[in-house]
């Protein structure tokens, strides 16, 4: 195909994809938009391998095409629309070029400091693509599924085929319907429901990424093997239980943060940072297991000014309720223990205390019984807010952020450390 259709055929697609109202959203269905629950066990924690693009979203991340939409966690953003400029950089990679140096010069909405104007930029050298119109090139404009089929199909060289209707929602005088017959005859894309291609629904980045291995021959990456010290409970062992975690202290009624206990020696080792960072690690783990995870996060900034017992009460309706803390007293002392409260504590709580207890001395302390405070009773407002409306409540203390041998690079291990324990611990509460 020649370079000169490319570009007629993008520059149309171009000024089509500024001039869009609203897309019709894509239908729910297991081709396109199926909700995963398995271990998040490769490169992106959003995108389990059992998510009907894994293969493709490995594959392109192995081979340098993406590297996701944000760190710790590492996630791709799998259900987010794919823009005009996402598309140009991925498609400039796949297609074999270098990002141009970047002038700024080429686009008006493109200066030299856009992420992708050097891509941008040497694709249209190359005459790939156009502008959106106005010597403008729309950079974050969404491109919808038909938009995808042509722009796809024309840079990995394929021509428009000859309409065959094999799509109840495009008639053959649509204006992309030579491509995405193209696009369905080379096992480029296809539909969204029975009989249907849903051309303009927007695309996301998942369908972006599988459309892109899929046109330039790029093997699928094998599905990985979950790590059973990252994901400790079988995928669906959890299925239909309903978990809150709070993170403990944060902002207070009163409007004041509160940081909880803080590390003499390192003043970045908050617990309020510990919790906050166990809860992270703890949710992936519950949510691989199938369980509905909510957290109750009052960082800095947040509008949310509450009594512990209000804090508590927001728990209503779910089967468990953790309040996550860390002990802090002289520096020296360490271990772990689980809380009850004193007057409120309910046969469940005591057998998630329990659990819990198990669960963290073995993924903290690998056993060592020196370290096992057991499990204590107390007045708790927190779980006294909680009482009657949940199925089982309880704070537990994961360790002591004061010890001499805390500092701020040890926290995310014993985060992790601690999430594995609660989940495990969840895990033998619930008997699944």
């Amino acid at each position: 195909m020649s370079r000169l259709n490319v570009l007629l055929i993008v520059s149309s697609l171009a000024l089509i994809a500024c001039g869009d109202g609203p897309a019709e959203p894509a239908p729910t269905t297991p081709d396109l938009s199926e909700k995963a629950s398995g271990p998040a066990c490769g490169t992106f924690a959003d995108v389990p391998r059992d998510h009907w693009a894994y293969g493709a979203i490995e594959a392109g991340a192995e081979q340098g095409l993406w590297s996701g939409c944000a760190e710790s966690p590492r996630r791709f953003c799998p259900d987010e629309g794919a823009s005009r400029a996402m598309a140009a950089a991925i498609l400039g990679s796949a297609a074999g070029l270098e990002p141009a140096p970047a002038t700024g010069e080429v686009f008006s909405d493109v200066p030299r400091s856009h992420w992708a104007a050097g891509w941008i930029e040497a694709m249209h050298r190359e005459g790939l693509v156009a502008g959106c119109g106005g010597g403008r090139f729309c950079p974050s404009d969404a491109l919808t599924r038909a938009q995808l089929a042509a722009l796809v199909t024309g840079v990995a060289g394929h021509d428009p085929a000859t309409p065959r209707a094999a799509f109840a929602d495009v008639p053959q005088t649509h204006w992309a319907a030579g491509w995405i017959e193209a696009a369905r005859a080379h096992g480029i894309m296809s539909g969204c429901a029975s009989g249907r291609f849903c051309p303009d629904a927007k695309a996301t980045r998942a369908q972006l990424a599988a459309v892109v291995i899929a046109a330039f021959n790029i093997e699928r990456a094998p599905l990985c093997e979950p790590d059973p010290n990252e994901f400790p409970l079988e995928p669906g062992s959890l299925a239909g239980l309903t978990i809150a975690l709070d993170v403990g202290h944060g902002y207070t009624a009163s409007g004041s943060f509160d940081p909880g206990a803080v590390n003499g020696r390192d003043r970045n080792v908050t617990e309020y940072l510990a919790n906050q960072e166990t809860a992270r690690a703890l949710r992936p783990m519950l949510e691989a297991a199938g369980a509905r995870v909510t957290i109750f996060d009052y960082a800095r900034g947040t509008p949310e000014r509450m009594t512990l017992r209000q804090k508590g009460a927001r728990a209503r309706g779910n089967d468990v309720f953790i309040s996550i803390h860390h002990n802090a007293f002289n520096g020296s002392v360490q271990g772990t223990e689980v809380l009850v409260d004193n007057t409120v504590a309910t046969s469940p709580d005591r057998r998630l205390a329990g659990a819990l207890q198990r669960g963290m001395m073995d993924s903290i302390w690998d056993g060592d019984g020196r370290y096992d405070r057991g499990v204590k009773s107390q007045a708790l407002g927190v779980l006294r807010g909680a009482a009657g409306l949940v199925g089982a409540k309880v704070l537990v203390e994961c360790y002591f952020i004061d010890h001499r041998d805390i500092s701020r690079g040890a926290v995310p291990e014993l985060a992790r450390r601690s999430a594995l324990g609660i989940a495990r611990g969840i895990g033998a509460y619930a008997g699944r």
